[in-house]
């Protein structure tokens, strides 16, 4: 419930929402809705998990680029 909610906020605020579900059950509302990724099976938990540490790589590498008083719309949407 409270992942939920969370991800609701999150959701609102225009960010993008990864709910990694190892148990395969306990978060069916996650599946199909705009803006979330849920992940289930293992192997795609690791493989979101490897794009989401190159994101954020690219991500720091972009804002030391632009220096400490870029506009976090230059460096990507939120995630």
């Amino acid at each position: 419930m409270i992942l939920r909610r969370i991800a609701c906020q999150m959701l609102h605020h225009g960010s993008l929402v990864f709910v990694l579900d190892t148990k395969r059950i306990s978060h069916p509302w996650a599946s199909g809705l705009p803006g979330v990724t849920s992940c289930r099976d293992i192997a795609d938990i690791h493989d979101q998990l490897i794009a989401l540490g190159v994101e954020g790589r690219r991500r720091t590498r972009v804002a030391d680029e632009l220096g400490i008083d870029a506009d976090p719309k230059d460096i990507g949407p939120r995630l």
